[in-house]
């Protein structure tokens, strides 16, 4: 017995030896010695086949020693994929990867689909069309094949679908996790997927709904929103999360979002206001300069009007100077439109005093410029030339015209 044991363990062993130098070879068909096509190389829905499986009788499975040479020349295909992609061999580095998961397909479900993810992660990551639709295939011949997947596989597929581009079946498995009963922790983290899903496929009515659910989940449940990676977090999928956001902070961003691409601009006003409580003060000024873009594609312009000024009063003191000047140019544009040239003249008053202070020589040719074009269309055109003036003199130190000052030199020639 000891004997048999010994023989199995060399022969194995001997296989092995075999794998490594052969993994680096495009694999040939084992009677015809021809070379594998890289089609069928690609093609995951006929069973484990692979020239590096070791044979074994139809009458059993394999041995644990089988299993154990298996993972190992998993491993070392996943090595060289990894090793080929290094050097931008992409072609190759998928085939050496879809063999490994054909080498997974032998040792069961549970093996298979963590690579299956991995590999549409990396295939979605170089664009490779033909590599994702393989998986999709597999991945829909799977759920044909096995009706009693367990919760848990029915996630890992979900996951892979999305990380193929496969949103339909993400989605339609996502909500049917969602209707089955779900641990608080699980819930927040399907509703995140589903809505990355959602939003990701532009589907923007559905992901404000999610979105506004996973906000409600987490509002409810503080402790939930702790920052710790989530299984599906730790797929890497979706949108990323800025640092300094918690969850329900990026989940109430990604739904105002959504809302806005739908031009449902009052509904989205409403989520921001009430968020604006919860903000931190030296948070404020760029939340209210958001609110105050929406009120403007809302046609609430007085009240628009309003808030650029709040933006401005509250962004100076921080030092948010960026801001402030955002919020300003929108006060001028706004004023402009609406024909205020008296409260325009003003605002560019400030424009220029903050670029002065700031030193931004740059800024302060660009609005002199644009102050001359404005005066011009208003038919001061005296007041247009001095404005051309003090922004020639800026652009002799600078050594440039920028374009503003360019056109107002045309506007101003004779």
């Amino acid at each position: 017995m000891s004997g048999q044991r010994w023989m199995m363990g060399g022969a194995i062993a001997l296989w092995l030896l075999g794998a490594t130098a052969a993994i680096a070879q495009t694999p040939a068909d084992p009677e015809t010695e021809a070379l594998i096509p890289r089609a069928v190389l690609l093609d995951l829905t006929t069973g484990p086949s692979d020239p590096l499986l070791p044979s074994k009788l139809s009458t059993r499975g394999y041995t644990p020693l089988e299993k154990r040479a298996i993972r190992a020349a998993i491993a070392q295909l996943l090595d060289a994929a990894d090793g080929a992609a290094n050097l931008q061999q992409d072609d190759l580095a998928f085939e050496l990867r879809f063999r490994a998961i054909r080498l997974q397909q032998a040792l069961g479900l549970a093996e298979e689909l963590p690579l299956l993810k991995l590999t549409g992660q990396q295939a979605r990551e170089k664009n490779r069309a033909v590599e994702s639709q393989a998986i999709t295939k597999r991945l829909q011949q799977i759920e044909a094949t096995t009706p009693d997947l367990s919760p848990a596989q029915q996630l890992d597929l979900a996951i892979a679908y999305q990380e193929v581009r496969d949103f339909d079946n993400a989605i339609r498995l996502y909500r049917q996790l969602l209707a089955q009963p779900q641990a608080p922790g699980d819930r927040r983290d399907l509703l995140d997927a589903l809505a990355t899903s959602e939003f990701e496929s532009f589907r923007y009515a559905a992901a404000a709904e999610t979105y506004g659910a996973l906000v409600a989940l987490l509002t409810d449940n503080p402790l939930l929103d702790i920052g710790l990676n989530s299984q599906v977090q730790e797929a890497r999928l979706g949108p990323r999360q800025e640092p300094s956001y918690s969850q329900r902070e990026w989940a109430v961003r990604q739904q105002i979002f959504s809302l806005e691409q739908l031009r449902r601009y009052e509904e989205a006003i409403a989520l921001q206001q009430a968020e604006l409580a919860l903000i931190r003060p030296d948070l404020q000024p760029a939340w209210l300069l958001a609110i105050a873009d929406n009120q403007r594609r809302q046609k609430l312009l007085a009240i628009a009007v309003e808030t650029y000024q709040s933006v401005y009063r509250q962004a100076l003191p921080l030092g948010q100077l960026a801001l402030a000047r955002d919020a300003l140019e929108a006060l001028r544009d706004l004023y402009q439109e609406q024909n205020q040239m008296a409260d325009a003249i003003a605002v560019y008053d400030l424009l220029l005093a903050q670029a002065r202070n700031e030193g931004d020589l740059y800024g302060l040719m660009e609005n002199y410029a644009r102050l001359g074009r404005y005066q011009l269309r208003q038919g001061d055109r005296p007041a247009a030339e001095r404005a051309f003036t003090e922004g020639q003199s800026i652009a002799g130190q600078l050594g440039y015209s920028g374009p503003e000052l360019t056109a107002l030199q045309a506007q101003l020639s004779p």
